[in-house]
């Protein structure tokens, strides 16, 4: 016979013993449809954010260089370090600075709203091989040259906005009391969803001076070819002073950056529900070739040689079946994958390109032809090498030595899968639990926060009296200055520090503080405590309150009232009428600064604060109603209630622990049922065995119970090797976790528990089955 045509019988043979165990076959296919179905999703959401090229060509080359020095706190590349590269770098072919932002009133013809506006360089325009679809762009001659008063607009804006009108051609731009006139229209191939900038609505030349120092920018440049991203740290080092080397990273990797952990996290979890898939399916191969010994070994005796061969062919193409039918789980979940992940607004740059592609179906199709095999190479191994004689003796009907040790090592290796996914579960619901609960110094309870895109049309002051004569509003306060929590569109929002010394501080040093700027009645609507003093009276401008730690920094928080403090940059000295708790101004994970609250008049530009006597929710839209004369482009306004806020700060903390849990169950679910499945087939393989101990006098209560301690037996070993294993991998989530370490005894305990809980009701259907058995039936057999 030709291999194919022996490959065809082996195949008919392997489709004849799936069609003869429907039900075996149907859950084989199942448990690894929902493992490869998991698997497939997050492969695809992976590859679509951290694997895949950008959409670029030489996008690989495209490196960012950071201008802040994280340890210091200080920029280090400045426009004058990007000049100096820019114009005698040896390691780019180009170098250019993005700056993007939401402008606020620009006037494009007759629209006036807040456009997404992004000021580059000429050179961003190669770098990033963007074109022009109408009109043109500008040049690097026209920069050097001062003719900036020019615009390009996006074809996506273009198109929404203007119908795709070529007469926008002229149109003027008009920004702040700058107006520039319309040049271009991106092309239509020149914009990307995968690269946020890309996508905004009106591209500005970049006004950057030379010789400045005080501020930073972040530079992108186009590495030559062969050149490293380190090469080109160790060219920025040399120009900036004190020779700081920065961080620099391929660009893509910087898109990805606040993603990449959890993500690569998620892809080992799956993983091991893949593997858990295997394993399961494995140990139901091996129940299924004990029940067909005696097949096997009549058919040994006529010579028959593709035993081994058929139960791979069987393994695979059971391992297709379940591809294909976790293909049509997977687009769905694939779909809800993307649409949940930009929903939640996690800030993945490339979320949109998730899909159901060419390389996530190369990767399932590897995944069947790899799981097909690994879950029937022992069970095809153990036929290979037994000899006819001990197949026919197996063909009793007690157990065969070989596939029952194998079997038990099959369910402790589920045991010990499921054990690592839900302590890593675990200890992720106990972060969680720990950020929710740590008090941000603010009562957050019947609280909104208000903060507008632009200034109000009136003083913050205004706003706030409009808004307490709103029906269930308390008390409306005003912050200026830094965003206080629940205020901020981020908790780590704009801020505004000052320099602070004691006068008379017996040798206290110096140090950054965070500014508020508030009105009087700021602490009692915040629900911020007083522990010394009070608040200033209103309209009193020489007079601070001090939070407890820079009270304790400048006077050893001792006899602090009427003491002096003087702040530099603006200079002033005040005195002190109070000291409150610390806030947690940016968040409960990240370090807040010392605090310094200075009174204003709410002239400025601020946000309001509003204290409700009932639910917050319910006073959003009268709140909403009322601020509409005072404030512009009211769509845009940050209103939110405490709770949200709470919500919105630990939003990735929910969804890692929320996706952990989903793996954590998946696999607790496939290894009860990999439980329930070998248990109940050694009972029915066994049932002869449990016939004669019956007849000798066995009770029911003692065959149910020498199940369950067999089941038992499993779970202890499966547990003894998989929490050290958690442990082990635990310890490098440290960056992930929150006031919790991977040797915090309570997580293995309870994990322990809920598995012993588990595997034990899983195993108590087939000791019911197995006390109940006919001895004499099941001695006919």
């Amino acid at each position: 016979m030709t291999f194919w045509s022996r490959a065809a019988v082996i195949v008919r043979s392997a489709l004849r013993t799936i069609r003869r165990t429907p039900a075996h076959s149907t859950f084989v296919v199942s448990i690894l449809a929902v493992a490869i179905a998991v698997g497939t999703v997050t492969f695809s959401v992976v590859d679509a954010v951290l694997l895949k090229p950008l959409p670029i060509p030489d996008g690989e080359r495209l490196v960012i260089i950071p201008a802040v020095d994280t340890v210091a706190h200080v920029w280090r590349v400045t426009p004058q370090v990007f000049w100096d590269l820019h114009d005698h770098t040896k390691t780019l072919e180009s170098v250019t600075v993005v700056s993007g932002l939401r402008g606020t009133g620009i006037t494009i013809g007759d629209f006036t709203d807040e456009f997404r506006q992004i000021h580059v360089f000429a050179e961003a325009f190669p770098v990033f091989h963007i074109s022009a679809g109408l009109g043109r762009l500008w040049t690097a001659g026209e920069e050097a040259r001062g003719e900036t008063d020019v615009a390009v607009l996006g074809y996506r804006f273009w198109q929404e906005r203007f119908g795709g009108n070529p007469n926008v051609l002229g149109m003027r731009v008009v920004t702040g009391q700058r107006s520039r006139q319309v040049i271009g229209v991106l092309s239509r191939d020149s914009e990307h969803p995968e690269i946020p900038f890309f996508n905004s609505d009106v591209w500005l030349p970049l006004d950057l001076p030379r010789n400045s120092r005080t501020s930073g920018v972040t530079p992108i440049g186009k590495m030559r070819p062969g050149v490293t991203p380190a090469q080109v740290a160790d060219e920025v080092a040399q120009m900036i002073p004190g020779g700081w080397k920065p961080p620099v990273a391929p660009y893509l990797e910087f898109l990805s950056s606040s993603a990449r952990s959890w993500m690569f996290l998620a892809l080992g979890a799956a993983g091991l529900v893949v593997l858990l898939g295997c394993v399961n399916a494995a140990n139901l191969m091996l129940s299924r070739s004990h029940r067909r010994t005696r097949e096997v070994a009549l058919r040994a005796s006529f010579g028959a040689s593709r035993i081994a061969a058929e139960m791979i062919a069987e393994g695979l193409m059971l391992s297709l079946g379940a591809t294909a039918a976790a293909l049509l789980f997977g687009l769905w979940g694939i779909n809800a994958a993307r649409a949940g992940i930009i929903s939640i607004q996690l800030g993945v740059t490339r979320a949109a390109g998730i899909s159901l592609n060419s390389r996530v179906l190369s990767a399932a199709l590897a995944a069947a032809v790899v799981t097909g095999i690994l879950f029937s190479c022992v069970p095809a191994w153990q036929a290979s090498r037994t000899s006819i004689a001990s197949l026919m003796k197996e063909g009793t009907p007690t157990m065969g030595g070989g596939r029952s040790r194998w079997r038990q090592v099959f369910v402790v290796g589920e045991i010990a899968t499921v054990a690592v996914l839900l302590v890593m579960s675990w200890l992720f619901v106990a972060s969680l639990i720990r950020v929710v609960n740590v008090d941000l110094g603010v009562d957050r309870s019947h609280l909104i926060g208000l903060t507008p895109r632009g200034p109000f049309r009136a003083s913050a002051r205004t706003v706030a009296e409009r808004l307490r004569a709103v029906p269930g509003v308390v008390d409306a306060a005003v912050s200026a200055g830094a965003w206080m929590p629940l205020l901020g569109t981020t908790f780590g929002g704009a801020e505004h520090t000052v320099v602070v010394d004691g006068v008379g501080a017996d040798g206290a040093p110096s140090f950054e503080a965070t500014a508020y700027r508030v009105t009087s009645n700021f602490f009692s609507v915040a629900g911020i405590p007083f522990v010394n003093g009070s608040a200033w009276p209103t309209g009193d401008v020489t007079s601070v309150v001090l939070d407890d730690e820079a009270a304790g920094r400048l006077f050893g928080g001792l006899n602090v009232i009427g003491r002096q403090i003087r702040t530099r940059d603006p200079a002033g000295i005040y005195s002190v009428v109070g000291v409150v708790s610390r806030v947690r101004g940016r968040g409960p994970e990240r370090r807040t600064p010392p605090g310094v609250y200075f009174t204003t008049s709410g002239q400025a530009f601020g946000s309001v604060l509003v204290r409700t006597r009932g639910p917050a929710g319910q006073v959003v839209p009268a709140l909403t109603e009322a601020m509409k004369p005072y404030a512009p482009n009211q769509k845009d306004a940050y209103i939110h209630t405490g709770d949200e806020a709470v919500r919105r700060m630990t939003l990735q903390r929910r969804f890692n622990a929320a996706m952990m849990s989903a793996f954590g169950f998946v696999g607790m679910l496939i290894g009860a049922a990999g439980i329930y499945a070998v248990t109940a087939s050694v009972v029915s393989q066994q049932t002869g065995e449990i016939g004669v101990r019956m007849v000798l006098g066995a009770s029911p209560g003692r065959i149910a119970r020498d199940v369950l301690v067999g089941a038992s037996r499993n779970l202890c070993l499966g547990l003894a090797i998989g929490l050290p294993v958690a442990w082990w991998f635990s310890r490098g989530l440290g960056a992930l976790l929150f006031q919790v370490t991977a040797a915090d005894l309570s997580v293995y305990i309870g994990v322990s528990a809920l598995l012993a809980g588990v595997g034990l009701f899983a195993a108590i259907v087939p000791a019911r089955r197995a006390s109940r058995v006919d001895p004499i039936r099941s001695l006919r057999r």
